[in-house]
């Protein structure tokens, strides 16, 4: 989720922005950063299109791309214990994992 605000926050510190376009990142140019490891990894380059303000049609042939910082952090799970004819939801399943912390430096 963080990687997505990270995304967005590379898409708004755009500079040279052509007049009268929105830039915006489609879904499948989000991606997931491949990596078993935590902490700060390689950053994923990803790729910002333009939307006319007046048509809200994508503008095919500009594009930039951006590179996105990643931060990977842990979550931590705790056991949980279903007997049998027990439903598991996956609201169960959530709860179980407790998120881990992301720090962000405020710049």
């Amino acid at each position: 989720m963080r990687f997505v605000k990270n995304v967005n926050k590379a898409i708004t510190g755009l500079t040279n922005v052509p007049e009268g376009v929105t830039p915006f990142v489609t879904d499948d140019a989000i991606v997931t950063p491949k990596t078993d490891q935590n902490g700060q990894q390689t950053p994923v380059t990803v790729t910002v299109k333009y939307r006319d303000k007046a048509t809200g049609k994508a503008i095919d042939d500009i594009s930039v791309n951006v590179d996105v910082p990643v931060n990977v952090v842990g979550s931590t799970p705790t056991s949980k214990v279903v007997f049998e004819g027990d439903e598991l939801t996956a609201k169960d399943i959530t709860d179980a994992v407790t998120q881990g912390k992301w720090n962000q430096r405020r710049a």
